[in-house]
């Protein structure tokens, strides 16, 4: 859990690179947000989450290159010593698939349509929840 006046270091994980340099830009517009890795597949998720021990990642769940997927990256991701908090995104949400996320431990989702202060917060309230262990389904 990061404190209300740390700064809060993020990944972003998505395929499409404007999609991806617009959320770094705007999400480095917050004062308490450093954004410090990108990548553009799920595999890519797991090593720079692994190496560069982020606060929350944002994942899009949808990325074609790759050898796992977005449920096994969030599983991998979620068993590392420095444990970031997921927060998952996408074009889609339907209630069972954001469903299956949050119970494998997923710290929030939010859809590519939301609005850029929605990001924000979701980033933040992932970055200062409890840590709470999940069960796998």
């Amino acid at each position: 859990m990061t404190a209300p006046d740390e700064m809060i270091r993020v990944a972003i994980c998505e395929d499409y690179e404007p999609f991806r340099h617009g959320m770094v830009v705007m999400l480095s517009l917050a004062e308490d947000i450093e954004v410090v890795g990108e990548v553009s597949n799920h595999d890519e998720a797991v090593a720079i989450a692994s190496e560069l021990s982020p606060d929350v990642v944002l994942l899009d769940l949808e990325m074609p290159r790759g050898q796992m997927g977005a449920y096994e990256s969030v599983e991998r991701m979620l068993t590392l010593p420095s444990r970031p908090r997921v927060v998952v995104f996408s074009m889609h949400d339907e209630p069972e698939m954001v469903g299956r996320f949050l119970a494998l431990g997923a710290a929030g989702y939010v859809s590519k349509s939301a609005e850029m202060d929605e990001l924000v917060e979701a980033v933040r309230g992932a970055a200062r929840s409890p840590d709470v262990t999940r069960e796998v389904p």
